[in-house]
């Protein structure tokens, strides 16, 4: 028999998921009373685990109506200014409303899982709306201060949610931690082989590229059990 870490259950040894759950069964346990158990194993039924189906992007009226409200921004400016400008705004914001917040919130997604979304597009759509602001010259601000603010405020949100869940299932948020700080050393990276960046370093970013290693680091240390457990209920490593 196996046994489920998560549930405190013996599970057959078939298994290599607990049906209840879905953590990942990897040791054996000693069973006191294995003819029992065998003899009861033709009547035990285990819940059937089916697929979730998602609701379609499309289908929700809520989307519908951003789109449409969006396509209307465009043409509106372009029957009067002949211009894309104010509408790229509208663009920008209807996108990060559409898949950070509706759909989301459509699909029951949790918020380790909008961040793992809102992050890229965030960053994305920020740097869009200053080029279309400055005619598409330059996204500095944006660049070294609005984002690596925006970083540093989701790391410490990060680390109040692992506080909260540390001695209870954590759920996904070591991994989003660990997707995070990849994400903003990498962003680090690339602002070093832009030359503008290199003449006259990003301060805002360098504190955000340091505090994300320091902080996975001591949370790491500190977290150790927790988050090996959780990779072995996620990635079954």
């Amino acid at each position: 028999m196996k046994y489920c870490n998560v549930c405190k259950l013996n599970v057959e040894e078939q298994q290599t998921n607990c049906p209840l759950c879905g953590s990942h069964l990897s040791t054996s346990v000693d069973q006191p009373f294995e003819k029992y158990d065998q003899a009861c194993q033709p009547y035990v039924k285990y819940p059937h685990a089916g697929i979730q189906q998602n609701v379609d992007f499309f289908n929700t009226k809520t989307n519908r109506l951003i789109l449409l409200g969006m396509i209307i921004c465009v043409i509106i400016e372009l029957m009067i200014t002949h211009t894309f400008k104010w509408s790229a705004y509208v663009l920008a914001g209807g996108l990060i409303t559409m898949f950070s917040i509706i759909t989301p919130i459509t699909h029951k997604f949790k918020v380790y899982v909008q961040l793992l979304i809102g992050f890229p597009l965030v960053t994305a759509m920020s740097i869009f709306m200053e080029l279309v602001a400055t005619n598409y010259i330059s996204a500095e601000i944006t660049v070294r201060w609005i984002l690596p603010s925006i970083y540093i405020a989701s790391l410490v949100m990060l680390d109040f949610f692992i506080a909260l869940k540390i001695k209870k299932d954590t759920g996904g948020y070591f991994s989003i931690l660990l997707f995070c700080t990849a994400f903003i050393v990498l962003y680090r990276v690339v602002l070093f082989f832009i030359p503008s960046m290199r003449a006259i370093p990003p301060t805002l970013a360098t504190i955000a590229f340091l505090i994300a290693l320091l902080n996975f680091g001591i949370v790491t240390i500190c977290c150790f059990h927790t988050l090996k457990d959780e990779y072995t209920r996620k990635w079954n490593v």
